[in-house]
């Protein structure tokens, strides 16, 4: 019979049906379909067998075979279908139990990244019951700093129909993490919203093994890349066990100190390559290192003094680290021989000084101002930069050949330079240097120079290396030598002499600069005292021919010189340079010399002058320049007087210059001579003022008078008060 809907045997409340139970429906429902079919031919043929044997049949019995029929049929497909829902059954059983209990985990990812769908392997996976993986975001089962990988992965499998792989870190639902490879696909078309499809493998295992794997074979390999290392070094490695003796000694131990790794093995380390005197240091360490591995050089780089076998003693640099080996501390120490590079230390130390000091001299030769000054800032500069004590001394040339010193500074010693007669005593380095002109050295005063007479006073004052330098004229001979002492022996390498000697020849070539200057001064100012007297004997000779001028028209009494003051206060106001001053207030005092010429009864006439009268006042232009057109000015003081009286637009005398034509001096002698003019009396008229005067020079500015010029004199009298001269 048929069986409801609802019936138990079509459905499981105990059990989820898969997403893909929908094309297992199909088929059925198919097939179903050809058992009906087949029902109904079977049917037919056993109502005809029964027709058969009636002969007739009335309308009741056809009736009651079509019902007969028809219920044969609803039994038989009441039992196919219960059949075919027993098989159902079945066949879900089977496939909720592979998909449910598979070994790898199969999750259904919606549009939103919520979880739509999960096996019980995934759950267990997750370490989450699967009620409660449902609808929660994918993404929070994926560490944080993965989660940016899986969002571009998700992108690629939404658009793209392959399957697509990846492997994530991944978070379960106790905190802990765990490695998942993950094979996703989508499901859905691409105008729908798809489905994202995940299997779920746990990599955990197999990255573990994998990692376990890996670290031993870094391991291995750490172990024959140290071994590598430690025999290619070029620093000595040693290992110090806890029990203090030597457990790794390199190639470059043997090297370094000398004892091979047979002979250095399992010896303690401190009474093999340390001097005695740093043992104790050490046993009041080791006790302490060997509790907590700590020390006090521990992780540190130091410079210490090492010993080689033979008992030699050398410096070395030690680089000191501890580490735990089978529970117990050991100290790895990295060694480098540093001889060469505390020779080269010292070297460039040496060095580095006599550059220090030779830059000193070179900048006491810039600013010194004499001689003594300049000798004494060397010898303090060269006691400055490191070396004990520095003196000068200049050769006597007297009877008893005799050094005299110039200048020194530095730790009192013996009186250096002061030993006279050369000749009679024993050669000493000063004796050496001045005769041969060469530098002499002494690297150890106690036992190079047995016969030094001040030897033992040398030594008591702690001076134990000399040089002494010649200081050379132009000429190559001896004018005197530069004695430098330093503090230890063998102080002076063969870089340092050579920049003391460059030291010696600069300080040479000052010397004889500062005198070269000082006569070159003192000619200088021979020259200028003679100048001086010169330019006075020039001023001299204008205020006397201005005086002549004077004496002949008494009525332009002091014109000239009150001409002369306007026009260099014009000239200063305007800023012209103090030459170019000085030359207008001499070709002022002088402007109008060439009335000389001009008959006086036509200079003092008080009435209307005449067309000839002009003509012959107008004429002293020229005549000034004729009479000082011989006279060699350093200016050109003779066309600054040809020039006076020419105007800008031309409408001048005697040449009728216009604009820059006219000189620059010649034009502010202009404005000064029109305003004294202006404003002191003539014969033939009173005085007009000064207000009328600086009236009449606005008035032709640009066309008569020099714009410039005038605003200048304007400026002297309306703003700096000028007042002209009584």
């Amino acid at each position: 019979m048929l069986l409801p809907a609802d019936s138990p045997a079509l459905s499981s409340p105990d059990r989820e049906t898969p997403p893909s139970d929908r094309a297992g429906e199909s088929m059925a429902k198919e097939q179903n379909e050809q058992d009906i079919s087949h029902l109904r031919q079977e049917a037919e043929a056993q109502l005809v067998q029964m027709q058969l044997k009636r002969n007739a049949a009335d309308s009741r019995e056809v009736l009651l075979h079509e019902l007969q029929v028809h219920q044969i049929e609803l039994e038989m497909q009441n039992e196919t279908l219960r059949q075919a829902h027993i098989d159902m059954e079945e066949s879900r059983d089977r496939y909720v139990d592979l998909y449910d209990f598979a070994p790898v985990g199969y999750l259904t990812i919606s549009q939103d990244g919520t979880i739509s769908g999960a096996n019980l392997t995934a759950a267990t996976l997750f370490k989450v019951a699967r009620k409660e993986l449902i609808r929660r975001r994918f993404d929070n089962f994926i560490m944080i700093d993965e989660r940016d990988r899986w969002y571009l992965f998700y992108l690629g499998v939404v658009q793209h129909s392959e399957m697509q792989t990846i492997e994530l870190r991944m978070l379960r639902g106790d905190g802990t993490d765990w490695y998942a490879q993950l094979d996703c696909v989508k499901e859905g078309a691409q105008h729908e919203h798809p489905m994202v499809r995940i299997t779920l493998t746990d990599n955990t295992e197999r990255k573990q093994v994998a990692r376990t794997l890996a670290e031993a074979k870094v391991l291995a390999e750490s172990e024959e890349k140290f071994r590598k290392i430690t025999e290619s070094a070029q620093d000595a490695i040693i290992i110090m066990g806890a029990d203090r003796r030597i457990s790794c000694w390199n190639a470059s131990a043997e090297a370094i100190f000398g004892h091979t790794a047979k002979e250095a093995l399992g010896q303690e380390l401190h009474a093999l390559i340390a001097p005695p005197e740093a043992n104790a240091a050490f046993l009041g360490a080791a006790a302490h290192f060997q509790d907590s591995g700590e020390g006090p050089v521990i992780g540190k780089t130091i410079e210490l003094i090492a010993l080689r076998k033979g008992g030699d003693t050398f410096p070395v640099e030690l680089s000191l680290s501890a580490t735990r080996f089978d529970g117990q501390w050991n100290a790895i120490g990295i060694v480098r021989d540093i001889t060469e590079r505390k020779q080269a230390q010292i070297e460039l130390s040496h060095a580095n000084r006599a550059l220090a000091t030779l830059s000193e001299v070179n900048c006491n030769l810039v600013h010194a101002k004499n001689e003594d000054e300049l000798l004494q800032a060397i010898c303090q500069g060269i006691v400055k930069h490191g070396y004990r004590r520095a003196w000068v001394g200049y050769v006597q040339h007297d009877a008893n050949e005799s050094v005299k010193v110039m200048a020194s500074a530095g730790h009192e010693g013996p009186p250096d330079g002061t030993q006279p007669d050369w000749a009679e005593r024993s050669m000493t380095l000063a004796d050496a240097a001045i005769h041969s002109g060469e530098t002499q050295v002494c690297q150890d005063i106690s036992c190079d120079l047995p016969a030094f007479p001040w030897r033992e006073d040398t030594i008591r004052y702690g001076l134990m290396s000399c040089i002494v330098l010649p200081l050379k004229n132009t000429d190559e001979t001896v004018f005197g030598i530069l004695h430098v002492y330093a503090a230890e022996a063998r102080a002076f390498i063969p870089a340092e002499v050579t920049l003391l000697e460059e030291m010696a020849a600069d300080m040479a070539f000052g010397v004889q600069t500062l005198r070269t200057r000082h006569e070159r001064d003192m000619a200088q100012e021979k020259n200028r005292q003679q100048l001086l007297q010169l330019q006075e004997n020039l001023d001299d000779t204008v205020r006397t021919i201005a005086t002549i001028v004077e004496m002949r028209d008494p009525y332009t009494a002091g014109h000239q010189a009150r001409v002369a003051d306007l026009a260099t206060a014009i000239a200063r106001e305007l800023g012209l340079p103090d030459e170019q001053t000085h030359a207008i207030h001499l070709a002022g005092m002088v402007h109008d010399v060439g009335k000389i010429q001009v008959p006086s009864e036509i200079l003092s006439k008080t009435g209307k002058i005449s067309a000839i009268e002009l003509l012959f006042i107008r004429s002293h232009a020229q005549a000034g320049y004729d009479i000082l057109k011989n006279i060699h000015f350093p200016w050109p003081i003779a066309q600054m007087v040809l020039q006076h009286h020419e105007r800008m637009d031309g409408s001048g005398y005697p040449q009728g210059l216009k604009g820059d034509a006219i000189l620059p001096e010649a034009r502010i002698l202009a404005v000064a001579d029109v305003i004294e003019a202006m404003s002191s009396h003539r014969p033939y008229r009173p005085e007009l003022g000064v207000e009328a005067a600086l009236e009449e020079i606005v008035l032709m500015r640009g066309t008569h008078y020099d714009p410039p010029a005038v605003d200048a004199c304007v400026a002297l009298f309306s703003v700096r008060g000028y007042i002209l001269p009584k």
